[in-house]
């Protein structure tokens, strides 16, 4: 005898994501329309789309191949009865709930024509989203550099630079994206019209025969490919904060070691005076792995009261695998205890170290000041001069600036055989017409011969923790 009182579970759907995903669009692009007029689309045209087994109610498929294609590259109804290479007709591709930039992608090699370089410029903002594919990486041939030295830090940030730039493709995801953002937006503010929408949410929604419906929109909206969905940009922007000053830090092993030591959750997230530089570009040496010297790449930015971070793995840039983590942040004064992000935690351990007497000393290092205009510089000391691998300190380096072609060194009359760093000065700035002279921020950069030895000369030893 059943019990009344239990209910049966219904079944689990056995779709997968792709799966549930085209059904989705299935029921949007297989749905009822004939505003035909409305789509400009004559008693004639029409008539010619129903000789060849179009139906009356779907108006909305002539004018999705109105909306993406020119005369010459645009899907008629002779198209319609064309077997594409999955074994369905293009009918029949569009009644599965294909879009009509999937339709043509599987045609174009058919007709021995590429419809895609027939899109108006306006239509390819919208097309990497349309496809269920996710787009491609930008390749570069700019091998990983092996030098993991202090001198090796600014091509290793380079190296980084052009590895995590996004392709075209990528880039119009992130645009997309964006627009996506305004319309969530609307939707929860109450806007139901569609003049909130970006230019390239109206061509999705036209891609799949929607015009003019808000509803339809959004429902497609929630059920966009994972690659687009789940694109997160690159840790580029951090990337370009970090870099913007042309500030890198190398840490060598021991200092990596006592500075990992010394990360603790525990410690509030500090102000922006605090750290070693407002934004920052670190390189940790870890202990060797197989042979080959292991590393992180640290990078952050600090502002408007927050602080933000991500940690990259040298052994997995090695090894191919360059997707990004995404960057933590936190606000000044929290304290993230044991679930401190790793990035975050290195950071304000970095800033804390800097901050430390060294060992056997009891009085806080002064904090460094600008330099006035005019008073000497400290003399510069050789790479080669600097304790051995193993030393306890954090190096400062600026990055290459650009250096005189010739590398001849200014009013000197000689030639340089060596680089060195030109720091962050005031200088005093003549204008004749005026009569006067009023001081001028020269930021960092590099002078000398540039295929010269780097000579480094800025350094905070790092005391290892109790």
């Amino acid at each position: 005898m059943s019990n009344p009182s239990r209910v049966r579970a219904a079944p689990k759907s056995t779709l997968t994501e792709g799966e549930r995903r085209r059904a989705h669009r299935q029921s949007v692009v297989s749905r009822s329309d004939t505003r035909w007029a409305e789509y400009g689309i004559g008693k004639p045209e029409r008539l010619k789309w129903e000789a060849v087994g179009l139906r009356y109610n779907q108006a909305h498929i002539p004018a999705m191949c109105r909306v993406f294609g020119t005369d010459g590259y645009r899907i008629t109804p002779d198209h319609l009865s064309v077997v594409l290479p999955n074994g369905r007709t293009v009918m029949q591709e569009f009644d599965a709930g294909s879009n009509i930039v999937q339709v043509m992608d599987q045609l174009a090699p058919i007709l021995k024509g590429d419809f895609t370089r027939w899109y108006d410029t306006s239509v390819t903002g919208a097309i990497p989203a349309l496809r269920d594919f996710a787009p491609e990486k930008l390749i570069t041939d700019v091998p990983l550099p092996d030098d993991l030295s202090a001198t090796g830090v600014p091509k290793l940030a380079d190296y980084l630079m052009l590895l995590t730039q996004p392709s075209q493709d990528e880039r119009t995801i992130d645009m997309f994206n964006r627009e996506r953002g305004v319309v969530q937006r609307s939707a929860r503010a109450g806007h139901r019209g569609v003049e909130r929408y970006g230019h390239r949410i109206r061509l999705y929604a036209a891609a799949h025969g929607v015009f003019e419906d808000a509803e339809l929109t959004r429902k497609l909206l929630g059920n966009l490919p994972l690659h687009v969905i789940e694109r997160r940009p690159p840790a580029r922007g951090l990337l370009d904060d970090a870099l913007r000053e042309r500030q890198f830090y190398y840490l060598s092993a021991a200092a990596t070691l006592a500075v990992t030591d010394g990360a603790d959750g525990r410690i509030p997230i500090p102000e922006e005076y605090d750290l070693p530089s407002t934004t920052g570009f670190a390189v940790l040496r870890d202990d060797e792995h197989d042979g080959t010297t292991a590393g992180r790449i640290l990078i952050w930015s600090h502002g408007a009261g927050e602080l933000t971070a991500s940690i990259m793995s040298i052994t997995d840039l090695r090894g191919g695998r360059v997707q990004q983590p995404r960057p933590a942040s936190a606000r000044v004064g929290s304290v993230l205890g044991d679930v401190a992000d790793p990035a975050l935690a290195l950071v304000v351990a970095i800033a804390s170290a800097t901050r430390r007497p060294a060992s056997g000393t009891s009085e806080r290092a002064p904090a460094p000041r600008r330099r006035r205009a005019g008073t000497p510089v400290r003399p510069l000391q050789r790479l080669a001069d600097e304790p051995a691998e193993g030393a306890d300190h954090v190096s400062l380096i600026y990055a290459p600036g650009e250096a005189r072609p010739n590398g001849s060194l200014r009013g000197s009359g000689r030639k340089a055989d060596h680089r060195w760093i030109v720091r962050e000065h005031w200088r005093q700035q003549p204008y004749p017409s005026t009569g006067e002279s009023r001081p001028v921020l020269i930021k960092a950069h590099e002078s000398g011969a540039p295929d010269g030895d780097l000579w480094l000369t800025d350094r905070v030893r790092v005391p290892r923790s109790p």
